[in-house]
């Protein structure tokens, strides 16, 4: 099964977020999810935290504030499909802001 789920979606996930899957539908352990999206919840707030730095965009720094406390209200124990969707745009937006900075 995990090799049909990597076969389907190695392209389309970035790797945070294959991971953050596997863990959460194959369930190796509640401290290694909870740990997993601590950290992917921790870079984001860095990411972001970077933006008004590296954007003269008025609006987009405007909006990093409310962005920030949203992600911080994000609890990385609640293990049920809506938060660890939550988190999989989280990964996303990351990865997207790290690429936007280089």
């Amino acid at each position: 099964m995990l090799e049909k789920f990597n076969k389907k979606y190695d392209s389309t996930l970035n790797k945070i977020q294959a991971k953050i899957i596997k863990e959460y539908v194959f369930c190796s352990g509640e401290n290694s999810l909870k740990n997993l999206l601590s950290e992917v919840k921790r870079v984001a707030l860095k990411e972001i935290s970077q933006v008004p730095d590296s954007h003269n965009n008025r609006v987009i720094c405007e909006k990093v504030n409310k962005v920030k406390n949203n992600i911080s209200l994000l609890d990385e124990n609640i293990h049920d499909d809506e938060n660890i969707s939550r988190f999989l745009l989280l990964s996303k937006l990351s990865e997207e802001l790290k690429e936007d900075s280089v």
